[in-house]
């Protein structure tokens, strides 16, 4: 009878990076809540031969899913798409689209209208920085589901979006009204989507998001349905800026570094003030109302 041979342990560099890996996965699925997590655990791949690496260039296409298999249409990965879907709803994308409806409002309509969007885009930043930083300092959870980090890109993406949605609806009639608004629609719908798809943001965390971009639209709907009616003209300038926008921030990616930051703010506030002290789930207290 053949006596199975031994396993090869594996050298000490593989077994730190394999603990430290499980360490990882344990933090992701035990309750942690926090998106790095799931990123840096999807950075370690196992090859066939046992063995751990860092991913290459070509190893993006793993997508940050749990199995780790890329999911492809003929040449075109789905990764990639996602990606290009999510840097719509950047910060490098969409401040530039409405400084463009600023410079809109304060030409057709006062300087007023334009300080009033710029209000609620103000406000709508800083309530999701505040939610951030409150939120990856106590950890909350809903119905148990992370709720540590608002999706700043579903928020500004609804907000935009549904702006240049509204003044369409107002300044627009016919088949380009109709155009204008589903391509707005459809573009907060495919960056939400592309969060969740992309596992930067759980499906609470997104649809906060989208609530706090709905409320900014609500009230730039309020301000703009008292301006004088004015037709809306989509110039090739604007349009031609809009996707020179868009081809510059594909190319370059999103090279803001607002989340860092707020993790760091974050943490000093868990450390310095008792603010958060030992929260209990959300929904423990909607249980009891």
């Amino acid at each position: 009878m053949r006596r199975a041979l031994p396993r090869a342990r594996p050298r000490r560099g593989q077994a730190l990076r394999l603990a430290a890996l499980r360490d990882l996965q344990r933090r992701a699925e035990g309750g942690a809540g926090r998106p790095d997590a799931d990123r840096l655990a999807a950075r370690f791949r196992w090859k066939e031969h046992g063995g751990l690496e860092l991913p290459g260039r070509d190893a993006r296409s793993h997508a940050l899913n749990g199995k780790g298999a890329a999911r492809t249409v003929g040449h075109l990965n789905l990764w990639h798409v996602n990606k290009a879907i999510s840097l719509l709803g950047s910060t490098s994308f969409v401040l530039p689209v409405a400084g463009i409806l600023i410079v809109m409002l304060w030409r057709r309509h006062s300087a007023v209208s334009a300080a009033r969007w710029l209000v609620v885009l103000g406000m709508l930043m800083g309530s999701v920085a505040l939610l951030k930083i409150l939120g990856h300092a106590c950890g909350f959870r809903l119905f148990d589901d992370r709720l540590t980090s608002p999706s700043g890109h579903a928020a500004l993406a609804a907000a935009v979006y549904g702006a240049v949605g509204v003044m369409a609806a107002r300044s627009l009639d016919g088949w380009r009204r109709g155009m204008v608004v589903l391509g707005a629609l459809g573009l907060v719908v495919g960056v939400a989507a592309s969060r969740i798809l992309l596992r930067y943001h759980s499906v609470t965390e997104v649809v906060v998001g989208l609530g706090l971009g709905g409320l900014a639209v609500a009230a730039f709907a309020q301000s703009f349905n008292r301006m004088a009616p004015s037709r809306l003209n989509l110039s090739p300038l604007v349009l031609a800026l809009v996707v020179l926008f868009g081809v510059a921030t594909y190319a370059l990616g999103d090279r803001t570094n607002a989340e860092p930051m707020l993790k760091h703010f974050a943490y000093l506030l868990r450390e310095e003030s008792p603010v958060c002290g030992p929260m209990p789930p959300l929904n423990s207290f909607l249980e009891r109302l």
